[in-house]
Parts: C-alpha cells; sequence; structure tokens
C-alpha cells in the first residue's frame, strides 16, 4: 500500500512576527502550491491514499483560497481517500455551507473511529479486506493515556506471505495518535512483546 502522511502544514498561516507582509503573504503561497504539488505526486505515483494527522491550517478562520485549495483537491480526486484528523489549529469555517462530507474524506474526531481499506487497486488493501484472526479491542495501560490495541493477520500478494499488524489508537490531553506495527506472520511472536514495550512506554514529547 502506498500512502502518504504529512502533518502540521499551518496552510494560511499569517506569518507576519518575522516576516514583511509581502515576503509573508508570498510564502502562503508557496505552502499552497507545495501542497497541491503533493497531491499532483500522489497521482502521478499510483498513491491512493493521504493521513492529514492535525494542523492542515493554521488558525480557526481561514480565506476561501485556502479552505478550497484541500476541497477541491478531494473532490478532483475520488481515487484518492483522505483521512483527516482535526488538529488544535485547524479552521471551524472549513465544512461551512458544503451539503455533504465528499466520500474520499474520512474524518477522525474524539471517540475511536477506524476506516476499512478497500481499494481494489491495492493489493494490501484488498489483503486487508480479507483480513482474519481479527482480535477484539483491547485497553492498554500506557500512563496519562487513553490507550486502545487490536490485531489482525492478511495475505499479501506483493510479498507471496502472511502480515500480522497491531494497531495501536492513543489519545493524550493534546493529541491522538494511531501506531502501525507490522511484521511477517512467523515473525509474530518475536516481536509482539517488544511493540507491547513500545506502546506501555509511550511519553508524548511537550
Amino acid at each position: 500500500m502506498k500512502l502518504i502522511h504529512c502533518a502540521d502544514l499551518h496552510l494560511d498561516s499569517d506569518m507576519t512576527s518575522n516576516l514583511t507582509k509581502e515576503k509573508a503573504k508570498e510564502r502562503r503561497t508557496e505552502l499552497l502550491v507545495t501542497f497541491q504539488r503533493m497531491i499532483t505526486y500522489a497521482k502521478e505515483n499510483d498513491v491512493h491514499h493521504i493521513l492529514i494527522s492535525g494542523d492542515l491550517y493554521d488558525k480557526k478562520n481561514i480565506s476561501s483560497t485556502a479552505r478550497n485549495v484541500f476541497l477541491t483537491a478531494v473532490t478532483d480526486n475520488q481515487d484518492i481517500i483522505f483521512y483527516y484528523l482535526k488538529g488544535n489549529h485547524d479552521a471551524e469555517s472549513m465544512f461551512i455551507g458544503m451539503n455533504k462530507i465528499p466520500d474520499n474524506l474520512k474524518l477522525f474526531g474524539t471517540e475511536w473511529t477506524e476506516y476499512k481499506i478497500t481499494s481494489e487497486k491495492d493489493n494490501v488493501s484488498n489483503a486487508r479486506e480479507n483480513a482474519r484472526d481479527i482480535s477484539d479491542v483491547i485497553k492498554m495501560d500506557v500512563p496519562n493515556c487513553e490507550a486502545y490495541k487490536y490485531t489482525f493477520t492478511y495475505y499479501d500478494s506483493s510479498l507471496e506471505t502472511d502480515l500480522h499488524s497491531n494497531v495501536v489508537w492513543i489519545k493524550t490531553d493534546k493529541h491522538i495518535y494511531i501506531l502501525d506495527f507490522e511484521v511477517i506472520l512467523e515473525n509474530k511472536d518475536k516481536y509482539e512483546p517488544i511493540f507491547d514495550q513500545i506502546t506501555t512506554s509511550f511519553k508524548e514529547n511537550n
């Protein structure tokens, strides 16, 4: 599976604390162009999933230009699934005036949310659709956090082997983290304790 993971893009930031108004405007444009180039890269390289994990924007009220750059990218590229986790800077007005959230825009909130990847263009996605040995969701003991884990096994035709995946969801006062640990099934028993140790020792940097 090909996935682009990005965060803290801070589109439409004022940027006037260290730059002149002219330079700030130029920098805002550059950020929007960079985002558009990322979408172009995804289209040209058969990437069908983009995960945006917080602070796509830099403030609650954004310009129509910044809003439309993102929404146009979503609506014009239906073969790309956008996963969007709102950050503490993100715009409240992002979806104002929309009758319906696009089908290829998947939103994460403050509650446990999961999405099943089903793209026919993606071998791993098809494999996950046929996942087996799916565990129940298990609550984990992580200091100062709310953490849950589940595991599943699936076949990856590109590797011609079974894979074992541990998915961990960690919620802190400030953020939500999603960790995905993946190994060849025959190595499951070797790495499972290591994955659990990493999770239970999780600490958020300020």
